[in-house]
Formats: C-alpha cells, structure tokens, sequence
C-alpha cells in the first residue's frame, strides 16, 4: 500500500491519532453489505440524482481537491469501512453495551462527516446520543436509517463512473 492509499483510508475510516486500526472491528469483504442475503434485487434503475443526494459533494470536492477518482476512492472505502462497524454496532446494541454503541457510533458519525455522507451522520449522531444517556428506544429506527442510507451509498459507489 502507498502512502496515498495510506492516508485515504485514514481519512475515509475518520482514523485518527486516538483510534488505531487495532481497535477496529474486522473488516469484510467489499461485496459484503448490511443487506439481508434474501432481499430481492430491485427491478427498478436506480434514481441517481435520490442516490447523491446521500452525500455532501461540495464538502467532498474541498476535500479531494476536485478529484473524481480520489472522491469515488474515498466513499468506496468509507462503506466498506461503515458496513464492519454497522455489524459491530448492531452486535452492541443487542448485547445492550452502551460503552460500545457510542464508540462505534461516534466512530461512524465521524467518518461520514470526512466524507459529507450526511445522512449516515445523522443517524449515527442519534445514537451516539442515546448511548450516551444508556437508552436505546429508538435504536431500530436509526439502525434501519443507517442500513438503509449505507445500502444507498453503496449502490452510488458501484454506479459510479470508472
């Protein structure tokens, strides 16, 4: 791996001097995603303009500094990153580990503001905060927003242009 590559990962990942790659989940392969394996393909073409709009892509043309390629780089290795700690989030959530849940949701709230994937943000914000209170009503909905924009995400970066 290159140093580029290097700092590209670290930069989609939200790595920092704080958290080192030790402490990360496993990784998965790329073409693992946090879609049930008996979901059937949609039958429709995908809306692209509903897709990007996932992302925030003025914030990711100041950070690529205009590079397309470094830019689809950059969100491949996001979601592939994302669907390791969405696995790990949900394995928390259900063993009720509140220590855990805000570390891998702050981890994915942080890596999707690198990358301007807004609505991942969001979600992994709300429950950053519910593990922070130690409470988890509405962790569903949010899990199912964060599955639902990732799957979305992932469906952009496999459009994307070559």
């Amino acid at each position: 791996m290159t140093i580029g590559q290097d700092q590209t990962q670290a930069i989609a990942t939200g790595m920092t001097e704080n958290n080192h790659p030790a402490s990360r989940p496993n990784s998965r392969a790329w073409q693992d995603s946090t879609r049930p394996p008996d979901a059937a393909p949609s039958k429709q073409p995908p809306d692209l303009d509903a897709l990007r709009q996932q992302i925030d892509w003025e914030h990711l043309h100041r950070l690529s500094d205009d590079s397309t390629e470094f830019e689809w780089e950059l969100l491949q290795v996001f979601a592939e990153d994302s669907s390791a700690y969405l696995a790990h989030l949900k394995q928390a959530i259900a063993q009720e580990d509140f220590w855990q849940i805000e570390r891998d949701a702050h981890h994915i709230k942080g890596a999707s503001a690198n990358v301007g994937a807004t609505s991942i943000q969001t979600a992994a914000a709300a429950l950053e905060q519910q593990a922070r209170a130690k409470r988890l009503e509405d962790s569903d909905r949010w899990i199912a927003m964060l599955e639902s924009a990732l799957d979305q995400l992932i469906m952009l970066v496999r459009l994307a242009p070559s």
